[in-house]
């Protein structure tokens, strides 16, 4: 029988698959089908967590942004993104503020 994928989508054989051709008869198969199905859960798992790691990392480097709105000379506004750090702020280019900076006192770095 010739198995032909479907346009676009590769054909990969699954571990529950590979372990079923390993095991050779109809005992092995069967235990062959369980050990590669149980080594495909794992590793499935494993990328499913690193997903999740990596959007937990996301949101709390998110959480730990704040954002002040410059309004320049000529009436346009430009965000300035401050990133807190313990009690400090750290602007884009490094600086430190022990308080959170105002909008007047940015202005004269990032503004116009």
């Amino acid at each position: 029988m010739k198995v032909t994928p479907k346009p676009g989508l590769p054909l990969e054989p699954s571990p529950a698959g590979i372990g079923a051709l390993a095991g050779g008869g109809s005992e092995g198969t069967l235990i062959g089908a369980a050990v590669g199905g149980g080594a495909g859960y794992m590793l499935g798992n494993e990328g499913d967590k690193k997903n999740t790691q990596a959007e937990m990392n996301n949101i709390r480097a998110e959480h730990n942004m704040v954002t002040v709105w410059i309004t320049n000379s000529n009436g346009s506004k430009i965000p300035v993104k401050l990133r807190r750090s313990g009690p400090n702020f750290i602007g884009p280019r490094g600086e430190t503020y022990q308080t959170m900076p105002t909008e007047d006192q940015l202005r004269p770095i990032y503004g116009f």
